[in-house]
């Protein structure tokens, strides 16, 4: 990503010191605004359309201070927020401010790069929590485009039924934590797989799940892309992934992604692609450069095959066209790999029930 893209707000009392540090941002190829009060920062961030990068603001002016700010536009609105008290000696980390320095401009900058590159060394992947729960649902609707889709109790279930295959990616934003991503699993029989969501995943509440299968499965992984687009991480979903290879190492299990098309309804607007069948085709000829789900499993080592292609697997997902792909991944810590196989074609009921 382009440095120009990121955009900073700068917020001074001193007019002089703001353009000076706006200055000294714009020749680093930041793209910045100005203001010198918190109702002039606000009125900024209403006329931008994308969020910005940082805020780089006095601890206090005469209409407000950074905190009261902070409240007011939302924290996450910043993936940065430095600010600015005259008698602070020694740069530091306030949990929920941000990181706290005097008015050395010539500082700024260093301190605001190396802000960006603590926050890519921090990302972490650990197992899920009840606590995290309402961020994973939250991400959870990013992902899918029908929101009735997904339900908040669902996630819940996953912990108590197989709390230890759920994985969550963090990061410390302004010395606070926050949940960046997710992935779900579940253990399974490899030679045994459903071929529907609902079957599968037993409604999405992972109620399926058998302890004394031979595979674990992926049904669901997700990122904050927004986010992490705006704070230029990478690397996050491959870590969710390595988690979930890690776990099916320590546990002698297979594993395979059970996944769906993210560039499926894209295609079939823009050109004669009916079918997910077609679809898949399409992928093998362009090598999945334009299949951002299916393409980032084989990217990381996955394998798929056209009988592995599973229409109206999941209905209610009409922009992946109701269909599942199941992905195998290579397990060296196996003598063999897991046969998957399908089971035969049933009557099945696609009605979605939350719960």
């Amino acid at each position: 990503m382009q440095r120009k893209t990121r955009k900073v707000l700068v917020v001074k009392r001193d007019r002089k010191k703001g353009n000076e540090l706006a200055q000294h941002l714009r020749s680093a190829g930041y793209s910045v605004k100005v203001a010198n009060t918190f109702n002039e920062a606000r009125n900024s961030m209403a006329e931008t359309k994308s969020a910005f990068y940082a805020a780089m603001v006095d601890l206090e002016l005469p209409d407000g201070n950074i905190r009261e700010f902070i409240a007011s536009s939302g924290f996450v609105s910043f993936c940065h927020v430095i600010a600015y008290d005259g008698p602070c000696q020694t740069p530091h980390v306030q949990p929920g401010l941000g990181m706290v320095m005097n008015d050395d401009t010539s500082k700024s900058l260093d301190i605001l790069e190396r802000m960006g590159r603590q926050l890519q060394d921090s990302a972490g992947i650990r197992t899920t929590t009840i606590s995290d729960v309402p961020a994973v649902y939250e991400i959870a609707n990013q992902t899918w485009s029908k929101k009735e889709n997904v339900v908040l109790t669902h996630f819940l279930q996953r912990q108590f039924i197989f709390g230890e295959g759920q994985f969550v990616a963090t990061a410390t934003i302004n010395g606070l934590k926050r949940v960046i991503g997710f992935i779900g699993a579940l253990i399974v029989r490899g030679n045994m797989i459903k071929r529907t969501w609902i079957e599968f995943t037993g409604n999405g509440t992972y109620s399926t799940h058998e302890p004394t299968g031979d595979t674990l499965a992926c049904p669901q992984i997700g990122t904050d892309r927004e986010f992490l687009l705006r704070m230029e991480m990478t690397g996050i979903a491959k870590k969710l992934i390595l988690a979930e290879q890690e776990l099916a190492r320590q546990m002698g299990l297979g594993l395979i992604a059970y996944s769906r098309f993210s560039g499926f309804e894209y295609q079939r607007k823009m050109s004669p692609l009916q079918t997910p069948g077609e679809y898949y085709e399409y992928c093998i000829k362009t090598g999945f450069r334009e299949e951002q789900n299916i393409g980032m499993h084989l990217h990381f080592g996955g394998q798929t095959k056209s009988e592995w292609i599973l229409p109206n697997a999941c209905p209610m997902d009409s922009d992946a066209g109701g269909a599942i792909v199941i992905v195998q991944y290579p397990t060296p810590w196996l003598e063999k790999p897991v046969t998957i196989q399908l089971l035969s074609e049933e009557r099945h009921s696609y009605q979605f029930v939350p719960m």
